[in-house]
């Protein structure tokens, strides 16, 4: 029932014009409703504005600012696993502050308040002052009398007649001297530049002397730095000896025990042959070979743990690569992961892996262990050494009934992984090893038989890169491990300086940019075997 004359009368506070509404270029009356022109409860109905003086009602018309409210759920923690939720309404005021004070830029029109007429000022905890209000002290005028502890006056008592407790004093008569007069007179400038001679002096001698006492201090805190440097690289040097042979882990960890078993052979051997009797050089040398045999074994086993242990972590990181789930970018630009069939059975046969190869177990979980391992084994056909892996795994079962000691399990053990271990590497069973293994090896259009070698003395088939250069054209393929263990560990060979000829000769080729030098393909023993 609104009539356009509220509605004008309304929007008059807005505009403070005489406004007029229109539809359809046509102006209505006062009189005639909202519902008389097409409005509806709770829609909506487009009309004109038109100002009657002629002003543009745009530049006038200032959106009135509504407080706008939004609720929200928090969640608040009280103690380690209580959480209550609260439901917060925030509103957002339509207040503005009033215009307190500031100025106004001219060429900007940007309006700049005053922080302290905009907010409450906060009182600051000043301390109190102890204001006292005291007579200004002015002399005494001559008819007041003042009384005092002690007479302190020049003045005489009496007008006329002086006392002897008067106080005077002797007054004569000097000329007035001026300023450049009593410079002239004293010889003030001298005395100055005297002054500042002595001073400069002093500070200057102070000087060297802090110098002369930081160049004392440096050189003494340099020789000290150089002998504690000396000596810390000389314990660092002798703990990594001591490391090394507690614990060897790498290649240059064992080169370094083969040489040093290397250097105590030839002592033993130089000792030996300065022996007169025969009978006793005979039995140094049972004894020398007896050592030389148990220290040599020794290493051996310990090497062979070392790349075990190293072969695990590759075969698992193999594993964990073929087991990652596929990822793709949708047209979302988000990322996507996508567990596919190979995946899941790299995931399976990981998992089985992980649990083959641990010994911390007891023999009821090792029994359970292995139960799970027949049953995935029993799924897969069409492989022949699945019948000796499912063998071993029952004489293991049964040995373990029959309470043999863990010692004597270690090589059915080991012969059990090893067995496992090329399972996985099998194509119809996990895909995607076969995939990791053979991406970025060799050259591209290289057939899957040009990739892998079998090695001649340890059986094993591994990647080219694990190969010499020369040795993948010949037809008995030894890997640079065995290789390595026939320079070092049989022959006792130091291919340091043979490694660094060969780095020398390397880096004049590439001086001379010549990249297509066969140095490049050459290994140490390939150079041991060309210069000698």
């Amino acid at each position: 029932d609104t009539t356009i004359g509220e509605v004008k009368t309304k929007l008059a506070e807005m505009f403070h014009e005489e406004i007029e509404i229109e539809k359809d270029s046509a102006v209505i009356g006062n009189d005639v409703t909202l519902m008389d022109i097409g409005a509806i409860p709770l829609g909506t109905i487009e009309l004109g504005l038109k100002c009657c003086a002629g002003v543009d009602l745009t530049k006038l018309y200032r959106p009135t600012p509504m407080p706008t409210v939004d609720v929200i759920m928090v969640r608040i923690f009280e103690g380690k696993k209580q959480i209550k939720e609260y439901v917060v309404e925030i509103e957002k005021s339509d207040h503005v502050k009033p215009w307190l004070g500031g100025y106004r830029n001219k060429m900007t029109r940007t309006e700049y308040h005053h922080a302290e007429t905009q907010t409450v000022y906060v009182k600051k905890n000043q301390v109190q002052c102890n204001n006292q209000s005291a007579q200004t002290p002015v002399f005494p005028l001559k008819h007041t009398q003042s009384n005092t502890m002690i007479t302190r006056r020049t003045q005489t008592r009496s007008r006329y007649i002086p006392d002897i407790g008067d106080v005077f004093k002797k007054v004569s008569d000097k000329s007035y001297v001026t300023y450049d007069e009593w410079l002239n007179k004293y010889n003030i400038v001298d005395h100055v530049i005297k002054i500042q001679t002595w001073y400069r002096h002093i500070k200057m001698k102070k000087r060297q002397k802090n110098i002369l006492e930081h160049l004392y201090e440096y050189t003494e805190l340099q020789v000290h730095t150089k002998e504690e440097l000396r000596k810390k690289l000389d314990r660092v040097d002798s703990a990594d000896n001591n490391l090394i042979k507690k614990k060897p882990s790498s290649r240059h960890d064992f080169d370094v025990l083969y040489m040093i078993i290397g250097k105590w052979w030839t002592n033993e051997m130089q000792r030996i042959r300065d022996i007169p009797d025969e009978t006793i050089r005979k039995n140094e040398h049972v004894k020398l070979l007896q050592k030389e045999i148990y220290y040599l074994s020794k290493l051996d086993r310990c090497r062979a743990e070392c790349r075990e242990k190293a072969e695990q972590k590759q075969l698992l990181c193999l594993l964990n690569k073929a087991a990652k789930p596929k990822k793709m970018i949708t047209s979302n630009n988000k990322e996507v992961s996508i567990s596919t069939i190979e995946t899941q059975k790299a995931t399976v046969l990981k998992n089985i892996y992980v649990k083959i190869i641990r010994r911390d177990v007891n023999t009821e979980e090792r029994i359970e262990i292995l139960n799970e391992f027949t049953d995935i084994l029993l799924k897969c056909e069409g492989i022949e050494f699945i019948e000796n892996i499912l063998a071993l795994v029952r004489k293991e079962i049964d040995q373990m009934y029959v309470g043999v000691p863990k010692k004597n399990l270690e090589m059915t053990r080991n012969r059990i992984e090893l067995l496992f271990s090329k399972f996985l590497n099998f194509p119809e069973y996990n895909k995607n090893s076969k995939a990791i293994r053979m991406s970025g090896r060799l050259r591209r259009g290289a057939t899957p038989e040009e990739r892998y070698f079998t090695c001649s003395r340890c059986n094993r088939t591994l990647p080219a890169s694990e190969y010499p250069a020369a040795a993948q054209k010949s037809v008995h393929r030894i890997c640079n491990s065995c290789e390595w263990v026939e320079n070092v560990g049989s022959k006792r060979i130091d291919l340091k300086p043979y490694k660094q000829m060969l780095n020398t000769i390397q880096k004049r080729e590439l001086d001379k940019n010549s990249t297509s030098s066969l140095c490049f393909g050459m290994q140490p023993s390939g150079m041991y075997y060309l210069v000698n």
